[in-house]
Formats: C-alpha cells, sequence, structure tokens
C-alpha cells in the first residue's frame, strides 16, 4: 500500500513539472469569429450591392476651336427592385462647354408580364420621367415603351412594341414598330453572321410614313483577344430613298485573363455610305483601360479620335470613375 501511494505521488510531481516547464506560445492565438469592420466605404455590402451608384465623367477634345472640358454626373437609386420589375429614381448634372450646370432628376419603372425563368421573353413595359431642374424650360418629359415577343429561337428573334413620347409643351405622340432578327449558322455560337429589319411608324403627327433600317453583319475572325467584324445595311426614311451603307469594326483586348475586359480594350470602326451626296468614309478609333475595378467602385480612362467626312482627325481624352 506504502510503496502504491509513493508511485502516484511521483508521478503526479512529474506531471506537474512537465506542465510548468512547456513552452508557452510568443503570439495571440487567432480569433475564430472576428467582428466585422466598422468602416463600409459603399453603401450597402451585399450579394447585389446595386442599390445605388453614382459616377462622373470628363471629356476634352484635343483639338479644333473648342478645347474646354465637358463633365457628367449622374446618381442612380433602385428603390424596389423583384423578378416582375423594378422601379429607379435618379438625378444628375451635365456642363457643356461655355454654359452652367443643368442639374436633372428622374424616376423609371419597368415591369414584366410572365412570372417564369426568363420572363423577358414575353414582354415588358416602362415608363420614364425626366424633369430639368434649371434653364428656361424646366417641364418634364414623358415615355412609355411596350415591348413583346413574338418568336425567339436559335435562329432568330421577332419583337413588336409601340409606346408614346411626350415633349414640354406637345402632345402624345404615339408609335408603333417591329424588329426581326435572323442568324444564318444553326451551331453552338451563331455569332458568324446576322440581319436584323426594323421599321417603326408615327401614329400622330404631320408625319405618319413608316422608316425602314436593314442591317446585316458578318463576324470575319473572333478570337480569345478580340474581333473583326463587316457589315452593310441601308435605311429609308420618310419622303427619301434608300440610302446603303457598309463598314468594318475591329476590337482587341490587351490581357490574356479569365475577364480580359477588365484591362483594356482597343476598337477601329469604318463607315462609308454608297448612295447620297456626301460618300466619304468616317473613322473613329477608341482606347480604353481599366485602371481599378473593385466591390466599391471603378475608375476607367480612355482616348481616341475621330475623322468625318471633310474635317480632320480630332482626338478625345476622358475618364469615368464609379462608387
Amino acid at each position: 500500500m506504502k510503496a502504491a501511494l509513493a508511485l502516484l505521488a511521483f508521478a503526479a510531481t512529474v506531471i506537474v513539472v512537465s506542465a510548468n516547464i512547456r513552452p508557452r506560445p510568443t503570439a495571440r492565438p487567432p480569433y475564430i469569429n472576428r467582428p466585422p469592420n466598422p468602416f463600409k466605404p459603399r453603401w450597402k455590402r451585399e450579394a447585389s450591392p446595386q442599390n445605388g451608384h453614382i459616377s462622373v465623367t470628363g471629356s476634352k477634345d484635343l483639338s479644333g476651336p473648342e478645347r474646354r472640358p465637358s463633365w457628367n454626373v449622374d446618381y442612380q437609386h433602385n428603390i424596389w427592385q423583384s423578378k416582375n420589375g423594378q422601379i429607379s429614381a435618379g438625378g444628375g448634372a451635365q456642363k457643356l462647354p461655355g454654359q452652367r450646370w443643368e442639374p436633372t432628376v428622374g424616376i423609371q419603372g419597368s415591369w414584366r408580364f410572365k412570372r417564369e425563368a426568363n420572363p423577358g421573353d414575353h414582354g415588358s413595359v416602362s415608363l420614364t420621367q425626366i424633369k430639368p431642374l434649371s434653364g428656361p424650360d424646366r417641364r418634364p418629359t414623358y415615355n412609355l415603351d411596350y415591348q413583346h415577343n413574338i418568336y425567339n429561337g436559335k435562329q432568330g428573334q421577332i419583337t413588336a412594341g409601340g409606346g408614346g413620347t411626350r415633349l414640354p409643351g406637345g402632345r402624345i405622340e404615339p408609335t408603333f414598330g417591329a424588329h426581326a432578327t435572323w442568324r444564318f449558322k444553326r451551331e453552338a455560337s451563331p455569332q458568324n453572321g446576322h440581319i436584323s429589319v426594323t421599321g417603326s411608324k408615327d401614329l400622330s403627327g404631320p408625319e405618319r410614313r413608316p422608316s425602314w433600317n436593314v442591317d446585316y453583319q458578318h463576324n470575319i475572325w473572333q478570337g480569345k483577344n478580340g474581333q473583326i467584324t463587316a457589315g452593310g445595311g441601308a435605311q429609308k426614311l420618310p419622303g427619301q430613298r434608300w440610302e446603303p451603307t457598309v463598314g468594318v469594326q475591329g476590337s482587341w483586348r490587351f490581357k490574356r485573363e479569365a475577364n480580359p475586359g477588365d484591362r483594356g480594350s482597343v476598337s477601329f470602326t469604318h463607315i462609308k455610305p454608297l448612295s447620297g451626296p456626301e460618300r466619304r468614309p468616317t473613322y473613329n478609333f477608341d482606347v480604353q483601360r481599366n485602371f481599378y475595378t473593385g466591390k466599391q467602385g471603378q475608375f476607367t480612362a480612355g482616348g481616341g479620335a475621330t475623322r468625318l467626312p471633310g474635317g480632320k482627325i480630332v482626338p478625345t481624352l476622358g475618364a469615368t470613375f464609379r462608387f
């Protein structure tokens, strides 16, 4: 019995000594449930932070008689959004060279009819109201638009719609139109070529003859870094002949990554009328560079140049900040 008690006392002594000589940790253990950061640089940090955003855009011509910059500030706030539609309101201001700031406020609502996986396939209606807050005419402008999808398949789409517009001091001008698109290739990505036909007709006013537009686009080359497309078409305005047009467009992206558009892109467009008194081509060159994209916003800058028939090349520089 004495031997057993002595053995237990020796074991307890060894355990106590081992616990005292065990090295202590030099750093604090990590938090399992770390409290969130109280600072929120954006309004809402949620799965889809689209409740509100503000954008600031500035552009400046680098040649020509007018080189003063133009500014635009726009704020949009989503009041209500669901599967059936949304209501948003916003305001902003624009400053053109030599003019004062012109603030504007407006509201927009849209509604879809079908409650299905893709409710936009059947129809939608939208209502927009815009009211200037300065200037000689501060009466609001209203626009009502209805679009109905008649046919939608792998080969093309046919839509029809109507609406009305009321300008300050004028009556409601209803409009009716239809749009059809057809693709040629029946493949996984039928983007090699498509043709579209659009017709619109005013239902009131002095000019009620329809307008027509036919457009054809063909994808010559497409890869991960860019694409080249060529196309042609024709437009017929009331009381005028058909005016055919042909053109080519190319775009190129800089970075070969999962989302190459996050870095920058360059595009070139060439358009030439085939009839009418002015058949000289128009050129446009545009470069866009994305400097920052994150959860709090985006900052992009770009430049380019445009050459109109009979004019010189006019370079342009601009930047946009959104948060």
